[in-house]
């Protein structure tokens, strides 16, 4: 009769009518918390994952923003490269000093 419960979850029909109420309740019970467990579950998923949102696009502007700076810093130091190697940058230089006047032997020209 216990394996026949247990396997087929059917109750013997001698059975008391106490039993069939505790082992009704029982099974309702367990299908009340089943459900319950279920979507208590599906509310820890949903909440974990925009919080998961909410971390990764945070992450992705702190990201995005250090690229953009490092991609600024690239483009001075290649312009500063560039400069240097072909003399556009004429800032920082010392003024060359002009060769001294030639003289001709000529006076007043």
């Amino acid at each position: 009769a216990g394996m026949a419960v247990i396997v087929e979850g059917e109750l013997p029909d001698d059975s008391n009518t106490a039993v069939i109420i505790g082992y009704s309740a029982s099974v309702g019970m367990a299908f009340a918390f089943l459900f319950v467990s279920i979507i208590l579950c599906i509310k820890t998923v949903v909440a974990m994952s925009s919080f998961m949102y909410r971390l990764t696009n945070k992450h992705q502007t702190v990201v995005t923003n250090l690229v953009l700076k490092a991609t600024k810093v690239m483009d001075q130091l290649f312009k500063m490269q560039e400069d240097f190697t072909t003399g556009g940058d004429k800032r920082n230089e010392r003024p060359t000093p002009r060769p001294a006047p030639v003289s001709t032997g000529v006076s007043g020209v």
